[in-house]
């Protein structure tokens, strides 16, 4: 079957470079390789010169011009890429965010949430691989660049790069139609790669909560106990903040739930993990997700 340019108008030199085209053809430049340009929907010489080289590796005539029924010859499909027995090892424990870690996923294969092999963990969510790498908005350069530091080879990083800034239904097709190809990644690399990105949710978690306690000058009697320099004051008071609060706190921000009118009534409060306590369990009254009891029980 024949694939070809998913665009209304040409794109490239003297093409009509609709941004909205010009964007869909960088990110298929970026899905094979040419890192070295954006996708910002205009056409500069770095987007001409991949086009032309693009072209050229796929014996199109290298005319840096892209047309919307232009056909790209198809890619040689690789054999499916299961991990044969001897490497079904255990879960690896990582370095931090066990929780979270243990919450992403299952490593059973009869399970839909069985998290070494691409997946949609809900229909809002991007295609995932792992435990939580959800590329819903990640480039497929970054993706490939994450995944090829977790050891993951080249070739599956590619395919899997594929599924970049997907979601919805196009992401659900993706998996239906990619995840036998694909392949799993084994359990190293599954660890590997979460303890890449798992550092990442620990400083945007510190720093919304420090921007909260600035942002209303919450340092109250606590003040007493530090030492008083305007400089590191408020950074005390998340060391101080107790580790169980903490580690939910990032797990909520990892799964994309923590909102900012919970934290700014959090840091407010007098009792913080008492409100925390609290906010769970309303949460999970309202939507009976397991991962919302998880998160009480760690808590106590």
């Amino acid at each position: 079957m024949e694939n070809k340019f998913k665009i209304n108008q040409s794109v490239g030199i003297k093409g009509v470079n609709n941004p909205k085209d010009v964007k869909e053809i960088q990110l298929l430049l970026q899905q094979n390789g040419y890192c070295n340009i954006g996708i910002d929907g205009k056409v500069g010489n770095k987007t001409i010169q991949a086009i032309k080289d693009f072209q050229a590796k796929n014996n199109i005539n290298t005319s840096g011009l892209i047309e919307p029924n232009q056909t790209i010859l198809n890619e040689t499909s690789p054999e499916p890429r299961y991990m044969p027995k001897q490497y079904n090892d255990s879960p690896i424990p990582v370095k931090s965010g066990q929780f979270t870690f243990d919450q992403e996923g299952i490593d059973r294969r009869t399970s839909v949430l069985f998290s070494r092999v691409i997946h949609q963990p809900t229909i809002g969510s991007g295609v995932t691989i792992g435990r939580g790498y959800d590329m819903k908005y990640r480039t497929p350069c970054e993706i490939r660049k994450d995944l090829e530091r977790a050891g993951i080879p080249s070739e599956q990083a590619k395919l899997i790069s594929k599924a970049a800034l997907m979601s919805g239904i196009e992401a659900k097709l993706f998996v239906k139609n990619n995840k036998h190809k694909i392949g799993e990644i084994s359990n190293l690399q599954q660890t590997n790669l979460f303890n890449l990105i798992y550092p990442l949710y620990i400083k945007e978690t510190k720093r919304i909560f420090l921007n909260n306690i600035r942002n209303l000058s919450l340092v109250k009697a606590t003040t007493n106990n530090l030492n008083n320099t305007k400089s590191n004051i408020h950074e005390e008071i998340w060391d101080l903040l107790d580790e169980n609060i903490k580690v939910v706190l990032i797990d909520m921000r990892y799964q994309g739930v923590l909102y900012s009118n919970f934290m700014r009534e959090f840091v407010n409060s007098d009792e913080r993990k008492k409100y925390l306590y609290s906010y769970l369990e309303r949460q999970y009254m309202g939507s009976h997700e397991n991962r919302w009891l998880n998160r009480m029980n760690f808590l106590k």
